[in-house]
């Protein structure tokens, strides 16, 4: 069930489970009420339903967040994976994890320059030959495009050129003007509909990156920089957490409510008030009894720590000190 490339075929492996459970000569309601469970949880591990979500990149559950933890695992054990004999303390493994991060960083931008050499070379050659529709379009495709989201952009340009054709037709419930793009090696295939050019497929291609597909090129005739996420785009160096946390000049609270714009006028005591100074007296003798107006009128309010569960990032100048 886990491994189901569509609905029907879960169905099929569910009920023959359901059939042999109901079928035991001593039936287990503990194990029938955990095999409907499993079943109702399917969007969570069934193979057809992932492969819905846009940008799962052919990945099932969690592997980016488990390759990277036998990432940081291996570079704390010296480069063996598979076990872990690391324990050291907070600080210094603070300290480890920061050094991992500045060679990954290094690694990564050495990767990015690379690539990028590859796709200047790739524009040149681009702008050397004719400058058909297709060349145009990839030229302006590689201005704003990483190497590898280039690279598939490519693959899918010269698939919606070779096998993909497009044409408009009237939607027969709606009445409405659709693109249909249809495919040329397999005519007998359903087309892709599409009711305005900002629809995005839902094939699986398109899902697995989150980009532009074949036939989203086809349909919208070219490149569409609105279609692509921050991550296909070309960048010169990892924006990492390096350099630090810098602390807001103002705290969100007094932007939302414009502390700062608003001025506290001075309170006053009425004459006939302060004759009488114990209506003003406040507080516990454990704590110390003060006048109210006074400490109201005194006090900043910033005066006291603000009270968070949450853990602060390190700020630049810690950042720096370990790093150096």
């Amino acid at each position: 069930m886990v491994e189901s490339n569509s609905e029907s075929e879960f169905d099929s492996y569910y009920a023959s489970a359901h059939v042999l459970l109901t079928s035991m000569e001593r039936r287990d309601g503990e194990l029938e009420k955990t095999l409907k469970k499993f079943g109702d949880m399917r969007k969570n591990f069934a193979s057809y339903c992932i492969a819905a979500i846009p940008g799962n990149r052919g990945l099932l559950g969690n592997a980016n967040s488990e390759q990277n933890h036998s990432s940081a695992l291996a570079y704390l054990n010296d480069g063996v994976k598979g076990k872990n004999y690391y324990c050291q303390h907070l600080t210094t493994l603070i300290k480890d994890l920061l050094h991992r991060e500045q060679w990954k960083r290094n690694k990564t931008n050495a990767l990015i320059f690379k690539l990028n050499q590859e796709l200047s070379i790739e524009k040149a050659r681009l702008s050397m030959a004719p400058a058909t529709d297709t060349n145009t379009d990839l030229i302006t495709a590689a201005d704003k495009l990483n190497n590898n989201s280039y690279q598939r952009y490519k693959g899918s340009r010269n698939r919606a050129d070779a096998e993909l054709c497009v044409s408009s037709d009237i939607c027969p419930l709606t009445q409405e003007t659709v693109i249909k793009v249809s495919s040329v090696k397999h005519p007998d295939a359903p087309p892709r509909i599409f009711h305005s050019v900002t629809d995005r497929c839902k094939c699986h291609g398109r899902l697995k990156e989150d980009d532009m597909c074949a036939h989203e090129i086809k349909a919208n005739g070219g490149f569409q920089i609105s279609f692509f996420k921050t991550c296909h785009l070309k960048r010169e160096c990892v924006e990492g957490s390096l350099s630090g946390w810098a602390p807001p000049t103002t705290r969100p609270i007094d932007e939302i409510i414009g502390y700062e714009a608003v001025s506290t006028p001075a309170l006053t005591v009425p004459q006939s008030e302060q004759e009488d100074g114990t209506d003003f007296l406040v507080g516990t003798p454990e704590d110390g009894v003060v006048n109210k107006h006074e400490n109201a009128a005194a006090l900043p309010m910033d005066c006291f720590p603000e009270k968070t569960g949450k853990c602060k990032p390190l700020d630049t100048h810690a950042v720096k000190t370990v790093l150096s």
